[in-house]
């Protein structure tokens, strides 16, 4: 046995490739099932929930939060807002417009990408947080045939998914410590590693069906 296998056990050497294994094992569950409606809550909460129960939403909302705390409260100021408006301009585009998931987990990619950087690039922010914005409500789209269910509806996605990225973006802004900022930098490229590996299952080649 080497002197590092006595330091760190074998279960925590596998530790990282198994979580990483496991979310994105995770981050490709049908469309149906992620998408599947909360019996009972009401349509403002349905919208609320959708973006936690839907787990690209989610890690894509999580890295563009934290990717706006980094950088607090400098060009944080810019790419807020800027979110938030991407979420409210998405939610509004025709339902016709959607777009798939693996645009969505390529842009977490590159939001874990600019993390994992730590370099305060205003413009590649910006079109990071933006595309996640509108990718997000593209992909949450409401139609439901009483008109006030749609805008209740829609009015809890954009509530629920600015409460997910902002109380990620306050978290991320509180980390002032020296291994805290590290920390930051290291959830960036495990959110990038994770990305990559779901859309590289994406793209695999599938078996023929006899």
């Amino acid at each position: 046995m080497t002197t590092i296998e006595k330091v760190v056990p074998p279960q925590r050497q596998r530790a990282p490739l198994t979580a990483l294994l496991t979310l994105s094992a995770i981050l490709t569950p049908t469309v149906a099932l992620a998408h599947a409606p909360v019996p009972g809550v009401g349509a403002f909460w349905n919208g609320a929930l959708h973006p936690l129960l839907v787990p690209s939403h989610l890690l894509a909302l999580i890295a563009a939060g934290i990717l706006i705390g980094q950088h607090a409260p400098t060009i944080s100021r810019w790419t807020w807002p800027a979110l938030v408006a991407a979420l409210a301009a998405g939610l509004v585009i025709p339902s016709a417009a959607s777009v798939g998931q693996v645009a969505l987990i390529g842009t977490a990619a590159a939001a874990g990408v600019l993390l994992a950087l730590n370099r305060a690039w205003l413009d590649a922010i910006l079109l990071a947080v933006v595309a996640i914005g509108v990718f997000v409500s593209l992909d949450s789209a409401v139609d439901d045939v009483l008109p006030q269910r749609t805008v209740a509806a829609t009015l809890g996605v954009l509530t629920g998914a600015t409460l997910i990225a902002t109380m990620a973006g306050g978290l991320a802004a509180a980390a002032v410590q020296p291994w805290q900022r590290i920390a930051l930098r290291a959830s960036g490229s495990w959110i990038a590693a994770a990305s990559i590996m779901v859309l590289a299952l994406e793209f695999a080649p599938r078996e023929a069906v006899p």
